[in-house]
């Protein structure tokens, strides 16, 4: 039985793949020194459109939420102030 097979043209294509990585490797690094150098990226969000239907899920949810809120919060304050502790 014979040993493995080596074969120079995967040395050769290795050695070529091995140098483009290294030019990519240094524009990365270049790249982010830049980026560190200019300090943080500021980004502002701007609401363009509003879908109806979102408004229209939201319109009997938001003011049931905030009823349940305030049914807690008056419970928990007559609690409170009606027996003297919680």
């Amino acid at each position: 039985m014979a040993g493995p097979v080596r074969r120079g043209c995967d040395r050769h294509r290795a050695g070529r793949l091995q140098r483009p990585l290294g030019r990519a490797v240094r524009s990365a690094k270049n790249t982010m020194q830049a980026a560190a150098a200019r300090g943080p990226r500021r980004a502002r969000l701007q609401l363009r459109r509003i879908d109806p239907w979102s408004v229209l899920k939201f319109s009997p949810g938001g003011p049931a939420v905030l009823l349940i809120v305030f049914v807690v919060a008056t419970t928990a304050i007559y609690v409170v102030l009606w027996h003297g502790r919680l």
